[in-house]
């Protein structure tokens, strides 16, 4: 599946019985989303049903293409409540995910069987004034960046006015794995079109640039509303793959996104084929 280009293996593992029978290691989460020589991607996706115990109706678990795992990823939570409803594994029109950021909410608007619109709850997002302000020094390159830290679950730091693709090439690397963030952080580069809409270029930690990041278009516009040039409200994000509506509300620090979601292919993965993959 993929979101405006940002593209995901999924595994939907109704059952509890069913997860056992998959052995995602960080070597064969590797060897899944290798483009070469596995199915290829940015990331892997498994959806766990719920018990009728919990507070929600799934669970999304996210590794990116690295091994490493993810807290949320906003195409990603499109692509997966798609294939909820694609599979028939409920009738439910608005559901509720347990994520790596928290608790989740997403809706169905539009769908066929292979692409919807969906709206997607991202949660609160944090920041502080230190952080909003603070400059990253980056000693090997020699310079000094104003960008804005942001929390959804996920870290962002996000740039604004570095618009030569080679340059963001070199940097985003470099920023990721700065020593200010612990875990690694995403990293959003920024160009502000008008006071309602935003060009945006993202280096997704653990994966490289991507055509589309979720997470990345939501934290583009909470910075560009703390920068003071977007205004607070509906804001409109272009991403190479495409284009997604996000909402900022600065009262109650929340987000929302509206975007699509398509279906590639389905498909088994030959367990051998995996285990040979691993050892590699």
């Amino acid at each position: 599946m993929h979101g405006l280009g940002n593209d995901f293996i999924v595994f939907a593992c109704p059952k509890p019985s069913e997860k056992k029978s998959l052995s995602l290691t960080k070597k064969a989460v590797q060897a899944i989303c290798d483009r070469r020589t596995g199915v290829g991607a940015d990331q892997l996706l498994l959806i766990e049903r719920a018990s009728s115990r919990d507070p929600f109706d799934f669970s999304l678990t996210i590794w990116n293409q690295d091994g490493s795992r993810a807290e949320m990823c906003g195409n990603g939570l499109r692509c997966v409540a798609h294939l909820v409803k694609r599979k028939g594994l409920s009738k439910k029109l608005t559901l509720k995910w347990k994520t790596g950021a928290g608790l989740l909410e997403t809706k169905f608007l539009r769908m066929d069987e292979a692409r919807a619109l969906i709206w997607t709850q991202m949660g609160k997002f944090k920041l502080t004034e230190k952080e909003a302000s603070s400059p990253l020094h980056l000693l090997e390159e020699g310079m000094i960046l104003n960008g804005v830290s942001v929390s959804l679950g996920n870290p962002h730091y996000v740039v604004f006015g570095i618009e030569n693709e080679d340059e963001q090439g070199r940097l985003g690397p470099r920023i990721e794995r700065n020593r200010r963030f612990i875990q690694g952080t995403n990293v959003e580069f920024v160009k502000v079109l008008s006071e309602k809409k935003l060009k945006v270029r993202v280096w997704e930690r653990g994966s490289g640039f991507t055509k589309a990041c979720g997470t990345g278009a939501c934290a583009s516009a909470i910075a560009g509303v703390v920068k003071g040039f977007l205004k607070p409200g509906k804001v409109e994000v272009e991403l190479p793959g495409g284009k997604l509506c996000i909402w900022v509300n600065s009262k109650d620090q929340s987000v929302e996104q509206e975007g699509p979601s398509s279906v590639v292919f389905e498909g088994l993965l030959d367990q051998n084929l995996l285990k040979a993959m691993k050892r590699k």
